[in-house]
């Protein structure tokens, strides 16, 4: 019997990596870090199945934007991809891929992990959300790239109040 977790994080993992682009393994740089906030801009994509072992999948792809005081990542567009599996609404882990596009056109790729609760003692539908995931490629001046992003989330039933988010990275000296 097919294990349907193991092939769907396989699918994503390899979705993403497709997204990006290998990085060499040159020396790189001190680790920059930038912070800064995300809103949603549009939910494209809300989708279940349920496969014949009775495996239940969520999908979701949305569209966000982060502000930043950097320039570099100011009014970068981030389209999201993430599934749950076997979703219980009470609390769920999730996996994803970004693709980041920077004002300047480049582009950046993350590959993610994360997990969301309500907020409790329970009041209505507050949620909060915790994410951390890896750099797997960039183009442009973020060619070779890696580091690491964190973000905190909060919503209110299904809307997205948005989220705080860090990132550290460091890019190799030749593609500065």
């Amino acid at each position: 019997m097919p294990n349907i977790s193991r092939d769907l994080t396989a699918f994503f993992f390899v979705s993403c990596l497709l997204l990006s682009l290998f990085f060499s393994q040159e020396a790189y740089a001190e680790m920059k870090k930038v912070s800064g906030t995300s809103k949603l801009l549009e939910s494209l994509i809300t989708t279940g199945a349920t496969y014949p072992d009775q495996t239940r999948v969520r999908f979701i792809n949305n569209l966000q934007m982060y502000s930043s005081a950097d320039p570099d990542w100011d009014k970068a567009k981030v389209f999201s991809a993430y599934f749950y599996i076997n979703p219980t609404r009470q609390g769920d882990d999730y996996n994803g891929c970004l693709a980041i596009t920077h004002p300047n056109g480049d582009q950046t790729f993350i590959k993610y992990d994360g997990s969301w609760q309500w907020v409790l003692p329970r009041d209505g539908y507050r949620w909060t959300a915790e994410t951390k995931g890896q750099f797997t490629g960039g183009t442009g001046k973020f060619k070779g790239i890696r580091g690491t992003i964190s973000s905190k989330g909060k919503g209110e039933g299904p809307k997205d109040l948005g989220s705080e988010w860090e990132i550290e990275y460091e890019i190799a000296p030749a593609n500065k």
